[in-house]
């Protein structure tokens, strides 16, 4: 049996939302959290297949 991952990389954007939406439409990341501060992203997780970012 697979053992979950320990280590998460992390990136930060100045235009977070907008690399959602490339990442989710150039290679099918989907969303799987996703928290605003106002207008901006404060933290995302983003999936593809068992992968998180």
């Amino acid at each position: 049996m697979l053992e979950a991952p320990r280590i998460y990389p992390t990136f930060r954007f100045r235009n977070a939302a907008a690399m959602i939406d490339w990442l989710e439409k150039a290679f099918g990341f989907t969303i799987h959290a996703k928290y605003m501060d106002g207008d901006k992203v404060a933290h995302a997780e983003l999936a593809f297949g068992s992968s998180m970012i």
